[in-house]
């Protein structure tokens, strides 16, 4: 019955040719239910490019957030506007991923969205989020390994408690207005971190020495984000598998480029429009094309 009603409510979507009324809603597109139940509930909602044209309100959402079943939603690269409903996922205590990009919330992020214990992979880039996100935000999402926020309006610190998520392996916080010190422990506990990107916010201070530790770092983007430091000579000895570096365009400091010799998977390098000085070694570049 819900999800008839996300039809009948929504003059401006698409797509949704199977699902008519008084059928089985496990056979619709973009619907998977538990087959291995006997009630067969929905499990999987994939309702991403949907609006065929102009916009639609935030409140189309209400009917897809009481589904109490899912353990997957996506509504990307829609047109929805408006706040997301408070409550919004107060029922969604199975969720395992969510996607909910490409949107124009022009709010913030439901204070109840942080208390999905089970959820793995959230996507809220460039949905128009903003605000300042609290200090305990992240202290429920312990199983989250995928977080994307990207081009947004977030302000404010990073929340500490984002620091202490140990199952995190791909953060992208790129492109939002975040500021003040990164703490010196930051990544102590991102012991699996692949891939961070924090470029294209307003940071100050330095970045934080336990970045450098982190052996399983594949792709770093710091680019354009108000850092400064004087790089050591041996900063980068122990981050063995970064593939891609990206540091340009800050305040980083040192007699000259770091030595880049430990990183023989490095494909993709930019420290420019830094203040680095003095001379670069004859055998820098060399020793990470061999």
């Amino acid at each position: 019955m819900l999800i008839h009603n996300i039809k009948e409510n929504s003059t401006a979507v698409g797509g949704l040719g199977t699902w008519r009324p008084n059928s089985d809603c496990c056979k619709w597109l973009r619907v998977r239910c538990n087959a291995s139940s006997p009630s067969k509930e929905v499990i999987d909602l994939n309702l991403s490019y949907l609006i065929l044209s102009g916009t639609v309100s935030s409140s189309i959402l209400r009917p897809v957030l009481r589904i109490n079943s899912l353990v997957s939603l996506d509504v990307s690269y829609n047109s929805i506007q408006g706040e997301i409903p408070g409550d919004a996922f107060v029922n969604l205590t199975r969720l395992i991923s969510l996607d909910m990009s490409y949107n124009s919330f022009n709010g913030f992020i439901p204070p109840a969205l942080f208390t999905l214990k089970t959820l793995q992979y959230l996507n809220l880039s460039l949905s128009s989020l903003r605000g300042e996100i609290p200090g305990d935000a992240f202290v429920n999402l312990t199983s989250l390994i995928s977080l994307d926020m990207s081009y947004n309006s977030f302000n404010g610190s990073i929340p500490p408690t984002l620091f202490s998520l140990k199952t995190l392996q791909h953060l992208n916080l790129s492109a939002n207005y975040f500021g003040g010190e990164i703490p010196g422990d930051a990544f102590v506990n991102l012991t699996s971190l692949i891939s961070l990107d924090m470029s294209l916010n307003s940071f100050n201070g330095s970045i934080p020495p336990t970045l450098f530790s982190l052996k399983t770092l594949q792709y770093l983007d710091l680019g354009l984000s108000g850092l400064s430091a004087e790089l050591p000579g041996d900063v980068f000895v122990n981050l063995t598998s970064l593939i891609s570096l990206k540091m340009s365009l800050n305040f980083l400091t040192g007699s000259s480029p770091p030595k880049l010799s430990s990183l023989k998977t490095l494909q993709h390098l930019d420290l420019s429009l830094n203040l680095f000085g003095g001379e670069i070694p004859e055998d820098a570049i060399f020793s990470i094309l061999t």
